[in-house]
């Protein structure tokens, strides 16, 4: 990852963290989210987004943050997770950053065990936490997330 603008930073509470650009598609405001019965407590529910469902990942939950619903106020990062178009609700985008060879870390520097992340970035103001799309759901969770999109008669991909 050396190129231009290469991570996209948002926001969940006063904390920052960023998804690698290429795995997102856009963001778009914030839209009612509908549950789905039967699906990972890792999904909070479905959106319909041009026709497609598709599945509401709950990063607050994976960042054990205090849980709370969507507000109208957030926005939505639409991104692919291993072959899935995914949403993920932030409170806020904050733009593009760039990934610098040196001033990161890999997860397992810090604590083993965080499949979930891809790296830890060194600002002068903090942390960022960077969010691997690909660890997000466990295969359990997948397996189950594409039962429950099969039993509401949509399509997981």
């Amino acid at each position: 990852m050396n190129e231009s603008g290469n991570l996209l930073v948002f926001r969940l509470d006063a904390r920052r963290y960023a998804l690698a650009l290429e795995s997102v598609d856009r963001v778009i405001s914030a839209v009612d989210v509908t549950p789905l019965p039967a699906a990972p407590d890792a999904v909070m529910g479905i959106i319909n987004v041009a026709g497609q469902v598709v599945p509401v990942f709950d990063l607050r939950l994976r960042f054990r943050m205090v849980q709370r619903g969507v507000s109208p106020a957030d926005q939505m990062i639409l991104a692919c997770a291993e072959g899935r178009r995914v949403a993920l609700p932030v409170d806020s985008t904050d733009g593009l950053a760039d990934l610098p060879p040196e001033g990161w870390l890999a997860p397992e520097e810090v604590l083993a065990g965080l499949t979930h992340l891809r790296g830890i970035l060194r600002c002068g103001d903090g942390l960022i936490l960077i969010q691997d799309l690909a660890q997000f759901l466990s295969a359990d969770e997948s397996r189950a997330l594409d039962a429950a999109l099969g039993c509401a008669g949509a399509s997981g991909s």
